[in-house]
């Protein structure tokens, strides 16, 4: 089985101005879990529903 790295463990979908998707490609799509990351005026809002297995801030720049 490969070891997949916390820099390779999310993927990374812009959807709107403003609201980007990041998902857990390698968990099967029945148990995968949604992360929503979106940007506001003053603030951002994280949705984290991961299941914790690498730091959400792998996802680096892409989010």
């Amino acid at each position: 089985m490969e070891r997949i790295g916390p820099d390779k463990w999310y993927a990374v979908k812009r959807l709107d101005d403003g609201v980007t998707a990041i998902s857990e490609p390698f968990i099967q799509e029945f148990y995968r879990c949604n992360i929503w990351h979106v940007r506001g005026r003053d603030r951002d809002m994280l949705v984290d529903s991961g299941m914790g297995v690498a730091r959400v801030g792998a996802a680096g720049g892409r989010a």
